[in-house]
């Protein structure tokens, strides 16, 4: 799941060099967080992270592509 308006994080991240990106988007009570990194393998893997606000609190979901 993409969001419309990701908020990049601050600075300037290349993962194309092996640093890691990070952004986040918020659309209603659900705020994902995207994390591009290299693998040890030297692979690129996406780790994401979703947040949504129940009645009961928050649940949280992590996938790893």
């Amino acid at each position: 799941m993409l969001l419309e308006n990701p908020v990049p994080e601050v600075g300037n991240a290349q993962p194309l060099r092996g640093e890691n990106a990070r952004w986040a988007g918020i659309d209603g009570v659900t705020m994902v967080v995207y994390s591009l990194a290299t693998s040890e393998a030297g692979g690129p893997e996406l780790q994401i992270y979703q947040r949504v606000l129940t009645d009961k609190g928050m649940t949280i979901t992590f996938k790893r592509l």
